[in-house]
């Protein structure tokens, strides 16, 4: 069955031009805003339900389009990746915190260092400059210079994931916006917070942007240094158990040490892990 061409151009005339227009209506309002019979418009609503429910499937067809659809993406580190059932979740969101120094003079985004991973880790596949080609241009790179413009992209990011299909979007970072938006009368406050978790007493790495941030994380992965080893540690996770392993940096990124005992302390529950800077990280007009 296909809609009456009249009845069409009547809907039309009635701008009413999506499934939800002619489906918040009552038969009697179609019937009075299209001037057609109580039977058109009985069939008009079975046809438009028809073409947006979905169609029934059985839990095999199901399992089979699960098998096929990409729900992790794998960290290369085997370990973790076991943890995490496959890899970084599709359709989260994944927090890394730790402590981190990056110096970038100009800004940019260090392609070479891609490359650099990419051919390590990948000789086979990134061997020469049209394999190279093809990696770097699937990385799309924005540089939002406040937290007005990082929520523009991320409102924009829909229309991105599908028409360059995206698997994965990183964010480096959301504390270092907020942090640099502070109103004139809170600078103090943000002082007294961040000299407070700087102690030297303070040896518990914490996370950074407060308990609202924190529980709209779906995933965090902590990274902390122990005695000149460097771990990740799976700290919350609605799917991978409290788990930890070393890893070295090369050349190739990220590589897990293997046979090397995690200490204790770095394997401990994220119930003992402070969450900082219990504040307001709304951007605030400045006095000038």
């Amino acid at each position: 069955m296909n809609i009456d061409p009249i009845i069409l151009q009547k809907l039309t005339n009635r701008r009413l031009f999506t499934a939800r227009d002619i489906l918040i209506a009552t038969h009697l309002e179609l019937v009075e805003a299209l001037d057609i019979p109580f039977q058109a418009a009985e069939e008009l609503l079975l046809y438009v339900c028809n073409q947006i429910a979905p169609a029934s499937t059985t839990v095999l067809d199901l399992h089979a389009r699960a098998k096929l659809q990409l729900n992790h993406v794998p960290t290369q580190l085997l370990m973790l990746d076991q943890q995490l059932r496959g890899g970084i979740p599709v359709g989260g969101i994944t927090e890394l915190a730790g402590s981190v120094m990056y110096i970038d003079t100009e800004k940019k985004f260090s392609s070479r260092r891609v490359v650099e991973m990419a051919r390590s880790r990948w000789p086979h596949t990134f061997h020469n400059q049209k394999t190279i080609q093809s990696l770097t241009e699937h990385i799309i790179v924005v540089n939002p210079d406040s937290s007005e413009a990082l929520v523009g992209y991320i409102k924009a990011l829909e229309a991105s994931i599908i028409d360059h299909n995206v698997k994965l979007v990183l964010v480096d970072s959301i504390a270092a916006l907020t942090r640099s938006e502070f109103s004139r009368d809170k600078i103090v406050d943000r002082q007294q917070i961040l000299a407070s978790t700087g102690q030297p007493a303070q040896t518990q790495l914490t996370a950074a942007l407060g308990t609202m941030w924190a529980h709209a994380v779906n995933t965090r992965l902590v990274l902390e240094s122990v005695a000149d080893v460097r771990y990740i540690k799976v700290a919350k996770s609605p799917a991978a158990p409290m788990a930890a392993c070393a890893y070295r940096i090369t050349e190739a990124g990220l590589e897990l040490l293997e046979g090397h005992a995690v200490p204790a302390q770095v394997q401990s529950s994220v119930i003992n892990m402070h969450v900082a800077h219990e504040i307001n990280y709304e951007p605030q007009a400045m006095d000038i």
